[in-house]
């Protein structure tokens, strides 16, 4: 064969689209032979997953070449090219191959919620300097199964999804009336995003279709509009223990040795949340803004929303009950959480009350926002959470308790979120807290004595107190050096941290406990 005549060759099998498909029988793939690649094995050679769910395959090569390679990159393509923007694909990337050396390298494939339920096949694509990818005929199968395989409905709000259409309210009017009459959805409510520049609208299902069903059928429209569900959320941390000791994260945290005049004043924390009592003797004055987005009757006599604004900001120096950790800084209390029964402390919202919630405080140009809540891994909160970050807002989360649902628990396990434990006076681990990598520090949260409506006060624990006390760390560091960055926040919370536990970060302190004397040095 000519040089000319193998060199069209090579060409032809690189750039073809018409990639066969593999067997849907299951076996083990036999060999198969690409131009100066050899495919041995995929392991396993198909995987069953559910949308936003991530299928990791091994696969086996062999370079038939005479070349040595630097930097190859190993990575699958869907054999229909349409359904590429369905899978969020990461590619393999191998520093050095060597003639004739076989290897193993990993890909992972996730469906997003654009993915109709069905089996998937891939090719597999070669690419290494200076050449066009080579594709080999063969790849792993994904089966995507129903969202509620693997999906826990106590989880979502039934019979609703939501969609984001680019636009305001006006302008995205003629769409959802067609959406509305095509589909035979129920528009029960729009609201505008102002921060993403998009409304926000909650579909409601009369006919009981599945939320998955119907969130497929709208992935299929032209128009961008995210379809997702209504997740539902809780408040993390409920219990009520009294104990006698008051306030002792003060001395825990080194609060203690802090110079006067160190007090958070100049920074605004959104409190997302429950609603506050803003009348409280401690709070009078704390309180910049105040917003419901659940449209309740009921603001000010809710209990987690109140006990986490006093450990924030509860008045110093008044001769009334406690004094909060950074009581010069400013509240924008925004509820977004309905408690479960009237004077309980536990707590639930909706990915449709959420977002709105974390826009408002984007729109008011918090510097802080304090999530002491936990769900599942939602879009729609991502972008809002990244926005936020990309604004230069500190978001503080709290790490979550056993009681969630969800594991890991957002928003604490995004990077762009402070994620905190919580422990005792002690600084043991509170029992009923998580571990994980994505924890980023911890803060006392057992037995903490904070405000509760009409004038009173208890012992509260749980992360979400963890939460409420780093958030008022970040206020104390924001009134001292007010143009840190979101990412230089988190480092310095890191390196000025306690360290407990394993030497250096682990799952159950992360990078310790807040100390703020160091931090403020």
């Amino acid at each position: 064969m000519s040089v000319y005549l193998r060199l069209a060759l090579v060409v032809f099998l690189c750039y073809s689209s018409l990639c066969p498909t593999v067997s849907q029988s299951g076996q083990k793939p036999a060999m198969m032979k690409g131009p100066d690649w050899f495919l041995t094995e995929i392991i396993p050679p198909s995987k069953a997953v559910t949308r936003e769910q991530e299928a990791t395959f091994e696969i086996k090569l062999i370079n038939l070449t005479g070349s040595r390679y630097q930097r190859v990159e190993v990575s699958i393509i869907p054999t229909v090219a349409s359904h590429k923007k369905w899978f969020e694909i990461k590619a393999s990337h191998i520093q050095t191959v060597h003639p004739q050396q076989s290897f193993i390298t990993r890909v992972s494939i996730t469906p997003t919620y654009q993915a109709s339920p069905g089996t998937y096949t891939f090719c597999t694509a070669i690419e290494v300097p200076g050449c066009p990818p080579f594709i080999i005929k063969t790849g792993p199968r994904v089966q995507v199964i129903n969202i509620t395989e693997g999906f826990p409905l106590q989880s979502i709000i039934t019979r609703e999804v939501l969609i984001t259409v680019q636009g305001d309210k006006r302008s995205v009017r003629p769409i959802l009336e067609r959406i509305s009459r095509s589909y035979r959805l129920e528009v029960a409510e729009v609201v505008e995003l102002g921060s993403l520049g998009k409304s926000l609208v909650r579909l409601r299902i009369p006919d009981g279709r599945p939320v998955e069903e119907v969130m497929e059928i709208l992935s299929r429209e032209p128009y961008e509009m995210s379809p997702q569900p209504n997740y539902l959320y809780r408040t993390a941390g409920t219990k009520v223990d009294p104990l006698a000791d008051l306030q002792y994260a003060f001395k825990s945290l080194n609060a203690d040795q802090l110079p006067s005049g160190i007090d958070g004043r100049g920074v605004t924390v959104a409190v997302i949340d429950t609603g506050v009592d803003y009348l409280h003797q401690d709070l009078k004055g704390r309180i910049a803004h105040k917003k419901d987005v659940t449209a309740s009757n009921s603001f000010q006599h809710d209990l987690h929303g109140t006990a986490v604004a006093g450990i924030i900001a509860a008045q110093c120096n008044n001769g009334l009950g406690i004094c909060g950790l950074a009581p010069g800084a400013k509240i924008v209390a925004i509820k977004t959480c309905q408690p479960i029964a009237e004077g309980k402390i536990a707590a639930t919202t909706t990915s449709f009350w959420l977002s709105q919630g974390i826009d408002y405080a984007i729109i008011q140009t918090v510097q802080v926002i304090n999530l002491s809540l936990g769900g599942p891994k939602d879009p729609l909160i991502i972008d809002l959470v990244k926005e936020a970050f990309a604004r230069g807002i500190i978001i503080v989360a709290a790490a979550g308790d056993k009681s969630l649902t969800t594991y890991p628990p957002y928003p604490a396990a995004l990077p762009e979120v402070i994620a905190v434990a919580a422990v005792d006076i002690k600084s043991k681990p509170y029992a009923e807290g998580i571990k994980g990598d994505f924890i980023t520090l911890c803060a006392p949260g057992v037995d903490i004595m904070t405000t509760q409506p009409g004038e009173k006060y208890d012992f509260y624990t749980g992360t979400s107190m963890a939460a409420a006390y780093a958030s008022g760390a970040v206020a104390l560091l924001l009134q001292k050096h007010p143009n840190l960055r979101p990412e230089e926040v988190r480092s310095l919370l890191e390196k000025s941290a306690k360290d407990y536990g394993p030497p250096g970060k682990d799952k159950q302190f992360g990078s310790g406990l807040v100390d703020l004397k160091k931090l403020l040095d």
